[in-house]
């Protein structure tokens, strides 16, 4: 099973209370906040057309 099964059962099981106590939230954070910055550097890739 994926990390995603694990999730949506902790959230179905647990409720908004593992949004406190449960690990798997804390890990998604991190990943949300990476892949933010992953597209914030390809937009500003993109914009200046690949120059440095």
């Amino acid at each position: 099973m994926g990390l995603w099964y694990w999730i949506t059962a902790e959230f179905k099981a647990l409720g908004l209370h593992c949004v406190a106590h449960g690990p798997e939230f804390w890990l998604v954070v991190p990943l949300a906040l990476g892949l933010a910055v992953g597209a914030v550097i390809a937009a500003c890739d993109i914009w200046r057309g690949g120059r440095k």
